[in-house]
């Protein structure tokens, strides 16, 4: 327990391992103790809480981020389909919050101000969606002939795209918009990859119609073909598969396909010989395309695995029981707990920025025998009684002069470096550790105490600092305690308490 308190306590200080890192380390002394102690083995680590790792790019996005890439699916989505359907002539201007500009018919990289020069044609003026004068565009070829050739290159192609509704030109704007709305879909579904492309076309229809119905179904492969279900809503999720059923009407032209999701072009630019489900990579193709062109270089993708941790953790910042979120993400409660539980690298900042703040204040507060003592408490001492304050705003548990615990994340707490606060201190850490050990709901129980022992760790560590006479005393009080269960009269009656209330046996 101890050894894993010190990784955890690693994990958490700025410059300390990473998660990987002490993973490994816990690892390998489970491992140890196994061939040890085979017969012992499961009771010695029943107690102890694992160290998980996430693989990089696999934690949930941030809220911003997943609004700017909603806004540019969005935008692509309806501003793509309703020029298509409304047969309206290219150039296509399209405005995003940061820029605009004219979209033109071609197979070359659409420019915007994030791919300037990547361009096929230099015959457009594409802040002004117009072909430029021979004048203008002798500024940049200085062959006349060329020039003319560039020219009429343009604006035959102009006449080719404005031709008919369905031309090469346009159907490649289509297959950017129907990525588009499937990435829009999987933010209101959140479901995997797999799942999106078996969406039916029927389903689709019968729950825009019916006043009940509002689930799309698939079947969970990895999940021995179970049936699925992820609700649309009546919310803006509806209104999105409104709009591309409309889309969708237009962009068959009396076609059928039972997909709700299809393929438009392949993968050298052409329209495929017969419709075919949409590709599972559909997220990262779309990515892809829009990289460097609608949105910035430094821009990362959120594929429908992501779409999933975000959902799942909105959920959880909303309060949701456990049990509801992991039947609304269609797996069991020990899955989401396991690989949908994360936080942000944002969230993940700040939390243990605050975290350390508090911890280094706790720290300050060891003072020296000498100074004003103050009130003695279960812990330590309080220099200011029936007064609870933090002094940062966020703690992991909420100051209160009734509770052990909420005098560690207290302003006015503080410990002295003598042998009474130091085996105050010390039994409280040995009723923490029995607690988290024996508890019956272990997942609770560590929840609440994890942040504790490791902030009772970090204050006796500030302690033992102060000099080698300090160091000494709490490695003696810590043998006093945790070998021969000489606790304080305070905690020893608690501990008794608790044996008592079946928590720690």
């Amino acid at each position: 327990m101890q050894f894993s308190n010190h990784l955890f306590q690693e994990i958490l200080r700025p410059s300390g391992d990473a998660p990987l890192t002490c993973q490994a380390r816990q690892t390998t002394l489970k491992r140890v103790l196994q061939l040890h102690f085979p017969d012992d083995y499961e009771n010695v680590v029943a107690g102890i809480l694992p160290i998980k790792s996430q693989r990089d790019g696999l934690e949930p996005p941030e809220k911003e981020a997943v609004g700017k890439y909603i806004d540019i699916c969005l935008n692509i989505s309806v501003t793509f389909s309703r020029f298509l359907i409304g047969f309206a002539p290219f150039p296509l201007r399209f405005e995003a919050k940061e820029y605009h500009t004219y979209l033109f018919p071609g197979t070359g990289t659409f420019v915007t101000p994030f791919s300037v020069g990547a361009h096929e044609y230099v015959a457009y003026n594409y802040s002004e969606g117009r072909v430029l004068t021979e004048l203008e565009l002798l500024e940049l070829l200085p062959i006349r002939k060329e020039v003319r050739a560039r020219i009429r290159s343009a604006q035959q192609s102009l006449d080719d795209g404005n031709s008919h509704g369905h031309h090469k030109f346009r159907m490649r704007f289509a297959s950017l918009a129907m990525q588009a709305y499937a990435c829009l879909i999987n933010f209101v579904v959140g479901a995997n990859s797999g799942e999106v492309t078996q969406f039916l076309y029927d389903d689709a229809v019968d729950l825009v119609k019916s006043p009940l119905k509002k689930e799309l179904s698939a079947i969970k492969l990895r999940a021995k073909g179970l049936q699925v279900l992820y609700t649309v809503g009546r919310g803006p999720g509806m209104q999105i598969l409104k709009e591309y059923l409309q889309f969708r009407e237009w962009l068959l032209d009396g076609r059928e396909c039972d997909y709700l999701f299809f393929t438009v072009v392949d993968r050298e630019g052409y329209e495929p010989s017969a419709l075919s489900p949409l590709s599972s990579d559909f997220s990262t193709r779309f990515f892809r395309k829009i990289r460097g062109v609608f949105v910035p270089t430094s821009s990362k993708n959120i594929p429908p695995v992501r779409v999933r941790k975000y959902k799942s953790l909105t959920l959880h910042l909303l309060k949701h029981s456990p049990l509801l979120v992991s039947a609304v993400m269609n797996h069991h409660e020990r899955t989401n707990l396991q690989s949908y539980s994360g936080i942000t690298e944002k969230d993940s900042r700040e939390e243990f920025g605050n975290y350390w703040a508090a911890v280094k204040k706790a720290a300050e507060r060891a003072k020296r025998p000498s100074l004003s003592r103050g009130v003695s408490i279960a812990v330590g001492h309080c220099d200011d009684i029936n007064k609870p304050s933090k002094d940062i705003p966020v703690v992991a548990i909420e100051p209160d002069c009734n509770s052990q615990y909420g005098c560690l994340f207290c302003l006015h707490y503080l410990v002295h470096s003598d042998e009474e606060d130091v085996h105050k201190l010390v039994s409280f850490q040995y009723v923490i550790d029995a607690i988290r050990q024996n508890a019956p709901d272990f997942m609770f129980s560590e929840e609440t105490f994890k942040d504790v022992a490791i902030r009772v760790d970090a204050i006796l560590d500030a302690i033992s600092q102060r000099s080698d006479e300090a160091r000494e005393l709490v490695s003696m009080v810590k043998k006093k305690v945790f070998n021969l269960g000489v606790l304080t009269p305070f905690w020893e009656r608690r501990l008794q308490r608790y044996e008592k209330m079946g928590i720690y046996i």
